[in-house]
């Protein structure tokens, strides 16, 4: 399995929450146009005082974990389309 392109050719990359603040999981979605998926119970996300997370990600938290396909499932196209359309604008920041 080629990571790379794997996320390339994924929808949704899946960002666990660690004990970092920031991730390379959310920068490595972010480059490969993955709409990021926050996998955490009230993460407060880095320099959200200057950029809007919610336009360009997803949070789910732990204990929906066993859900998570159904609801990465029900994510309307048209929301889909704006987060891709979210993470191309704050790209530059990452």
């Amino acid at each position: 399995m080629d990571y790379p392109s794997e996320m390339l050719r994924s929808k949704f990359c899946l960002c666990p929450s660690g004990y970092e603040v920031a991730s390379p999981r959310v920068i490595e979605a972010i480059y490969a146009e993955c709409v990021p998926v926050m996998l955490s119970d009230h993460y407060v996300f880095p320099f959200s005082d200057v950029l809007n997370w919610e336009a360009f990600s997803l949070q789910v938290n732990i204990s929906d974990i066993p859900r998570l396909k159904d609801i990465l499932l029900a994510v309307p196209d048209d929301k889909y389309m704006k987060l891709k359309e979210g993470m191309r604008a704050s790209k530059e920041t990452f």
